[in-house]
């Protein structure tokens, strides 16, 4: 990682300029854990699914996929600790499904299953 390698190589601009570089990648972290938790709880709170299927309890930010025309929207997602990669690729399933778009079996892989209505 870059940050790793230059956390490494940093003592050897010198002492007063190590610090520096370090205070500064000690900053760059913190930007990005805050960015990616306001990401999450972003999407978890505007996902689409009603307040009902949300659970937020002690920091949780989960939802279980509520049902809608006795199938589940999705499945459960845990906003807090699952890969982003994961969430946006399940939440693009629900909105192909919205769009008209049948999705025969949420277990295969996400495109595998796919196929247009009235085909």
């Amino acid at each position: 990682m870059l940050i790793d390698r230059i956390k490494t190589f940093a003592p050897s601009f010198g002492k007063a300029a190590a610090q520096h570089i370090n205070l500064a990648v000690d900053d760059i972290l913190v930007s990005h854990r805050e960015l990616d938790r306001k990401y999450r709880r972003a999407l978890w709170f505007q996902h689409g699914c009603p307040i009902v299927g949300l659970y937020g309890d002690d920091g949780e930010m989960q939802c279980s996929g509520v049902m809608v025309d006795g199938r589940p929207r999705h499945r459960p997602l845990d906003f807090q600790r699952d890969p982003i990669l994961f969430l946006e690729e399940e939440l693009g399933k629900v909105k192909l499904c919205e769009s008209g778009v049948v999705i025969t079996n949420l277990n295969d892989e996400p495109w595998r299953s796919v196929r247009t209505n009235g085909d």
